[in-house]
């Protein structure tokens, strides 16, 4: 068994040596096998209509939800007379919707009424005994309470003891988003639409563009609002608002699908070294036309920087396609393989592939 070994060890490195002796030594180059250029799957070549969507982003708030804030006076004496002048509470309540305000009178002379007024206007007047006092009024900016003035009694003005005073105001804040954007070729909006993704939900939601209402109502976490494009201009206005007692917070992503006509053509590149090249003599270039749309021709062109090295137009047939790549046909470095629709043809090519 071990003769037999020898016997065929001795023979392979006698065939080494006659091959060496017939090739030289210089067989290491072969033909490297079939490259894929292209991906696997189908790539279409023509002129075909495109949708393309332009998005904006933005984060909005919108809140018009019903807000109290108590402004706590404490204790005061407010009081008014001929000789003595007057002392009174003024509060500054901001926008308030609803108006209320309480206090204790701890003690009084019954000089005179106590009055309220809201932005200058009385609203309230009487003569007030010893007791806890509570009053809801309207809308109001400034609240003012005050006695009236003791007038003939010269002698002492009206006074009232005030404890625990205390004015509270309900508000709406009325809170807006309002974002300006611009939108190229307005005309080729096809379709456009808001994404909402929202923090805070609640109450009903009030989008306007341009001025336009463009949605009055409530919202889910996650929506979508499709827009009428004909409001859309190229300088756009957008505001986000809240009905009362509403509120949200979020992201609005505005999205405008756009159609426009876009020539689609193949393109691979074959890189060879200086010494692959020298090595080349003759190849092919290979690709599947699996689908045709319309028909027509293609060319097949091949280019290292501003040189052309190969300008083929091939009528377009369905099947498989195979080109003989000579040594002109590509030069040391980039060469750029690419397939271009010729008379208005459209088609899908798969699988391009290189044998060198």
């Amino acid at each position: 068994m071990a003769n037999d070994f020898v016997y065929f060890l001795v023979g392979g490195l006698v065939i080494i040596g006659l091959m060496l002796a017939l090739f030289g030594f210089d067989f290491a180059y072969a033909p490297t096998g079939s490259t894929l250029l292209g991906a696997g799957s189908p790539i279409f070549v023509g002129e075909n209509i495109y949708d393309d969507v332009e998005t904006l982003r933005a984060s909005f708030s919108a809140d018009n939800y019903l807000q109290t804030s108590v402004y706590d006076v404490g204790s005061r004496r407010i009081s008014s007379g001929l000789l003595f002048g007057s002392d009174a509470i003024q509060v500054d309540v901001g926008q308030a919707e609803i108006v209320s305000v309480s206090f204790d009178v701890t003690k009084t002379n019954g000089y005179g009424a106590l009055i309220v007024r809201l932005d200058g206007n009385v609203v309230f007047e009487q003569l007030l005994a010893e007791g806890h006092y509570d009053y809801n009024f309207g809308p109001a900016s400034m609240v003012q309470i005050e006695a009236r003035s003791s007038e003939w009694r010269i002698w002492a003005p009206a006074i009232y003891d005030l404890d625990n005073v205390k004015v509270s105001a309900n508000a709406y804040p009325r809170e807006i988003s309002t974002y300006t954007f611009r939108l190229n070729d307005v005309e080729k909006v096809e379709e456009a639409r808001i994404d909402m993704s929202l923090y805070d939900n609640a109450g009903i939601l009030i989008v306007k563009l341009n001025g336009d209402i463009v949605y009055n109502g409530a919202v889910s976490p996650r929506q979508t609002i499709y827009l009428d494009k004909s409001v859309l201009d190229e300088l756009n206005i957008i505001t986000f608002d809240a009905a009362p007692d509403s509120k949200f917070t979020g992201l609005a992503t505005l999205a405008f699908t756009k159609r426009t006509l876009q020539e689609k053509q193949l393109s691979a590149a074959i890189n060879l070294s200086s010494a692959e090249y020298a090595r080349f003599s003759k190849g092919t270039l290979a690709f599947d036309v699996v689908d045709i749309f319309r028909p027509g021709g293609y060319t097949i062109k091949i280019t290292n920087g501003q040189r052309t090295l190969l300008s083929e137009y091939v009528k377009l047939e369905k099947g498989y396609f195979e080109f003989v790549l000579k040594k002109q046909d590509l030069q040391p470095g980039l060469n750029i393989v690419t397939i271009t629709s010729i008379d208005n043809a459209a088609f899908h090519v798969q699988g391009l592939t290189t044998r060198l």
